[in-house]
């Protein structure tokens, strides 16, 4: 199940690189980034624990690590870690980081 949620129009990409091509690159795109963030959000809201393989391969998110930086920088609340015994990490919100998304929603839509 994926669910869709209104998402803020407060949480965009980041908004500078660290050279002009980059930033170029980061301003022709960045509709294309801003529906990746979006679409990481609902997985993220929806209970999903995503690693930078399972993003790409089940969600067609490249580059999670940014588009993760770009909603954590924008408010909101998510958790990555390594998994044990491994050197993959793991992208997911716990309940309450849910919640308080969610609510953060209802502020920021109101």
């Amino acid at each position: 199940m994926n669910l869709q949620f209104n998402f803020p129009d407060t949480l965009t990409v980041h908004t500078r690189e660290n050279n002009a091509e980059s930033e170029q690159h980061l301003y022709k795109h960045k509709k294309h980034f801003e529906g990746k963030c979006k679409k990481l959000y609902d997985l993220l809201i929806s209970g999903h624990r995503l690693t930078v393989y399972s993003a790409l391969v089940e969600h067609g998110i490249a580059s999670l690590p940014r588009r993760f930086l770009d909603l954590t920088e924008s408010g909101v609340m998510a958790t990555s870690e390594t998994m044990t015994g491994t050197r993959i990490k793991e992208y997911y919100c716990t309940p309450e980081q849910i919640q308080y998304n969610l609510n953060l929603i209802t502020q920021t839509n109101k």
